[in-house]
């Protein structure tokens, strides 16, 4: 399995969104779903109202049809603010 993806790298406290989607697989999408660093699933919409360092980590697009499967990869860094000054 080839776990390429987009590397992306966030300042803490931002708004994050995730969208899942298909678009020209080849037919009636079955199922399209992100799955959490945890492993779990988290639908096809994610929104992180304040990024933390608990966000961190990679974000799996599954998308399933008749004719297979494609998956694709974000990985979220996260840029922790300290707040020296």
């Amino acid at each position: 399995m080839n776990k390429q993806g987009l590397i992306i790298r966030f300042q803490m406290n931002i708004i994050l969104s995730l969208f899942c989607f298909a678009d020209g697989f080849g037919g009636p999408v079955k199922q399209e779903y992100i799955i959490g660093p945890d492993g779990n699933q988290i639908g096809i919409r994610h929104i992180i109202t304040k990024v933390s360092a608990h966000d961190a980590g990679a974000y799996e697009c599954k998308v399933v049809n008749k004719f297979g499967a494609d998956q694709k990869y974000l990985y979220v860094n996260v840029k922790l603010d300290y707040g020296v000054g």
